[in-house]
């Protein structure tokens, strides 16, 4: 039996059946650092709310926070450990998260204010529990049911079931990616992998809306990684995608993507453009186009040509990337969002993490429809960066 209090949590969690997480949790945390009460708060579909994971018993009166409140909102959004002293007591809320994919928060009730040492404690225990969590989604609805605030629809359970970690930080490059609406997407999708000399990212928007959208999204993602762990270039991976769709659709279904290769140690930038030009570059404050030419969409020609261009990343880049349906939502008015308040809500945000800026545009692209969008809205976000700055809470 591991002697360490992190060893003997991931021992207990991983004999445990899923339902039982939160009392072998709670047990955990009573034995080690005296609390009274502990409460998991999971990230909602879109990432605006934290959805609380409730067993028999619960009596917490409100199972849904806004993350833009205090407490494990202001948590969730800082990704800071929040102390909150009481007379006698204090409530610890602490992030949830993997690299930068913020699944939650993890608040702890305990009878006296924390020691240094619980605070490290229960910092160690929420990066375990990211892990485990991200794990069991593998083999229960649980966690699943818990974050959602209303039923999925088919296209978007297709969809999320595609979509990578959402959030990547590392020493060179951050990556983050966001889809509105969480709980309706259709034909929308972005993914990107990790290597060692290099980062491939992509997006991609499938024509048309609803469950054939989601088919035709799901066969461009799982063409474009089966090509890329084959080992073979962006340029290779488009064709390919481009042959598979039209093989399967004949030509009358197509979908645009942007697929680029970026070199960690240079910032040396392969880009295949397959009719998807909304790409950004925020460069010294300034919002400019990435000006590479768009060649057919993919899937109307079998034989369609696809040409590499290159360029290059400067330390502080930041590369946006979003569908159409960010720039065209439109108000009943039929006053789309469009470039300037794109432009602006970008130089605005500039401060702000890739995570908090596409949860950021997303919202902001969602209020100014009312909250209806007719079409998906994807951003993804990449910095570019020589030395890493400073960011969440380690253990």
């Amino acid at each position: 039996m591991p002697t360490d209090p992190i060893g003997r949590l991931l021992e207990a969690l991983d004999t445990c059946p899923p339902f039982a997480f939160l009392d072998v949790l709670r047990e955990h945390l009573t034995a080690t650092v005296g609390a009274r009460d502990v409460h998991l708060w999971l990230a909602d579909y879109a990432g605006q709310s934290l959805e609380l994971l409730r067993v028999p018993g619960d009596r917490m009166p409100d199972p849904s926070l806004p993350v833009d409140d205090e407490g494990p909102g202001q948590t969730f959004r800082s990704q800071q450990t929040g102390v909150h002293l009481r007379s006698v007591s204090a409530v610890v809320s602490v992030p949830v998260t993997v690299r930068a994919e913020r699944l939650g928060v993890l608040q702890v009730h305990l009878p006296h204010p924390p020691a240094a040492d619980d605070v490290r404690l229960l910092r160690a225990t929420c990066s375990a529990l990211a892990y485990v969590l991200l794990a069991s989604r593998r083999y229960t609805d649980v966690f699943e049911r818990a974050r959602r605030q209303r039923d999925l629809e088919v296209p978007a359970e297709m969809q999320w079931e595609l979509l990578p970690v959402l959030a990547h930080d590392g020493p060179d490059f951050d990556i983050a990616g966001k889809l509105e609406p969480a709980y309706d997407i259709g034909g929308d999708n972005f993914d990107y992998a990790v290597e060692p000399g290099a980062v491939t990212l992509s997006i991609s928007d499938a024509m048309g809306h609803g469950t054939r959208a989601a088919m035709l999204s799901s066969l461009v993602v799982a063409v474009q990684r089966n090509a890329r762990r084959r080992g073979e270039g962006i340029r290779q991976q488009v064709r390919a995608v481009n042959a598979t769709v039209y093989d399967q659709f004949g030509g009358t279904d197509f979908a645009t993507a942007m697929f680029l290769r970026a070199e960690r140690s240079t910032g040396e930038v392969a880009v295949v453009n397959a009719g998807h030009s909304l790409a950004y570059i925020l460069r010294d404050g300034a919002l400019v186009p990435l000006a590479v030419d768009a060649d057919v969409p993919m899937g109307l020609f079998p034989d369609a040509e696809y040409t590499l261009h290159r360029v290059r990343f400067a330390v502080g880049d930041r590369l946006i990337l979003i569908s159409d349906g960010v720039l065209e939502a439109a108000t009943e008015e039929g006053d789309p969002y469009g470039e300037d308040r794109l432009r602006e809500h970008l130089q605005s945000t500039a401060g702000e993490s890739p995570v908090e800026v596409v949860r950021l545009l997303t919202a902001a692209v969602m209020r100014h429809r009312a909250g209806h969008l007719v079409d998906d809205a994807t951003a993804v976000c990449l910095d570019y960066h020589a030395t890493r700055r400073e960011g969440r809470d380690r253990p």
